[in-house]
């Protein structure tokens, strides 16, 4: 179905697929009025320390998405400290 719809010419046609298809993603348990999302996927990882250079001391990841961005997550890792938009998506990091 991906292959279908990414083959289409123009934005018009595609709706019109998706529309039709509604019935099969009902069929595999997707709520009514759910919306299709893109996720952001990590491309690359470093860590940065945060006050010394030392393998004991704490440190925050450093994470390259699909979506182009960086972002610097804390060190319980459920929060986003810093977050950059970039031109392109990274391909590497030196941090």
């Amino acid at each position: 179905m991906s292959a279908r719809l990414l083959s289409l010419d123009n934005q018009q046609e595609q709706y019109h697929f998706i529309n039709d298809n509604m019935s099969f993603l009902r069929l595999v348990d997707i709520p009514q009025g759910a919306k299709f999302c893109h996720r952001n996927f990590i491309v690359n990882m470093t860590k940065i320390y945060k006050s010394i250079e030392d393998e004991k001391s704490q440190s925050m990841l450093v994470v390259g998405t699909e979506n182009s961005e960086i972002l610097i997550i804390d060190k319980s890792g459920l929060s986003i400290t810093q977050s950059f938009k970039l031109p392109s998506v990274p391909v590497f990091i030196v941090a």
